[in-house]
């Protein structure tokens, strides 16, 4: 367990408290999502002391897209960087738009396949639009192409 994982750890765990806190005064059909993506974040967070205080030893390199590899450090940032642009995109962009735009970027990052990229990120921004809004009735900030299409 090294110090920048405890450093991201600790950074990610006081992000996701300041989230919480600040989502406290939502409406709860409005906070719904919000609140599962850091009840997510919590659980994982929780898996990750668990894991880093089983396994002492030195950490293995993973095989990402095309035979490169990518320490597992350097992984948790790119996500946690992903996360937060996500939270900033989203009032500006709108649901759909910030979640094709962040796991366009994410999957790019890996060198995952164009089409590969583009079908799982609109299937996936339609299908949470659909699961939430037209199934659910919880709302999603809307951005121009929610304006447009719904």
């Amino acid at each position: 367990m090294t110090v920048k994982e405890w450093v991201f750890l600790s950074g990610f765990v006081a992000l996701a408290l300041f989230l919480t806190i600040t989502s406290w005064d939502y409406p709860f059909i409005s906070a719904l999502y919000p609140r599962m993506l850091l009840i997510s974040g919590f659980v994982l967070s929780g898996i990750k002391v668990v894991r880093m205080l089983r396994n002492k030893g030195p950490k293995a390199e993973e095989q990402v897209g095309d035979g490169e590899t990518l320490r597992y450090p350097e992984r948790m940032w790119v996500y946690l960087g992903c996360g937060i642009l996500y939270m900033v995109l989203m009032p500006l962009l709108g649901f759909i738009l910030s979640s094709l735009v962040t796991l366009m970027i994410l999957f790019g990052l890996y060198r995952i396949n164009l089409k590969t990229t583009l079908g799982v990120s609109i299937g996936t921004a339609l299908a949470l639009h659909f699961i939430f809004v037209v199934a659910l009735g919880i709302p999603l900030p809307k951005g121009v192409l929610e304006k447009w299409l719904f």
